[in-house]
């Protein structure tokens, strides 16, 4: 795959950070672009070859003032099913960003935090796999109750309620 250039829907420097191809005719890439405003937005690109549509990431509600969107990988198990993750900085706060969609439409969630996390735990979403349509993992770390990263891990099978897992 080559990309021969991008640009995004504001001010410029687009980044991407994952791409998946669930098959010969479809590619997502994910990554993040500067708004005009300066502040970084997560962008969701589809398609394949010379035709690509750009999407400004969702982002879950309430959604903090001004964020900083950050997503680092996306996995698609086929057309239809795929999933991206990373995170959203602001000046209060840090939380995880999970997105499920396809190229179409994509929804935005927060991901479930294990009972030991911290008041504020930090969550940063890393990698995502999905080997079957009915089964996508994500992991990345977040900040404990004692103030040490543990390693996170999300499972989503057969439903929408993602599942946590923490070292």
């Amino acid at each position: 795959m080559l990309f021969r250039s991008a640009s995004s829907q504001g001010g410029g420097g687009l980044t991407i950070s994952s791409v998946a191809c669930p098959s010969a005719t479809m590619c997502v890439a994910v990554g993040q672009y500067l708004d005009s405003s300066g502040n970084e937005q997560g962008m969701i690109l589809t398609g394949s070859g010379i035709s690509w549509k750009a999407t400004e990431a969702p982002l879950p509600k309430p959604a903090p003032a001004d964020p900083t969107v950050s997503l680092t990988s996306v996995a698609c198990a086929d057309q239809n099913s795929c999933v991206a993750v990373g995170d959203i900085y602001s000046s209060t706060s840090e939380q995880g960003l999970i997105l499920t969609g396809n190229g179409a439409s994509w929804t935005a969630a927060k991901p479930p935090l294990p009972a030991n996390a911290s008041v504020d735990p930090d969550p940063y979403l890393d990698f995502a796999v999905c080997p079957s349509v009915s089964s996508c993992e994500a992991v990345g770390i977040y900040n404990d109750s004692s103030n040490m990263y543990e390693g996170l891990m999300r499972s989503e099978e057969h439903t929408s309620e993602l599942q946590s897992h923490h070292d």
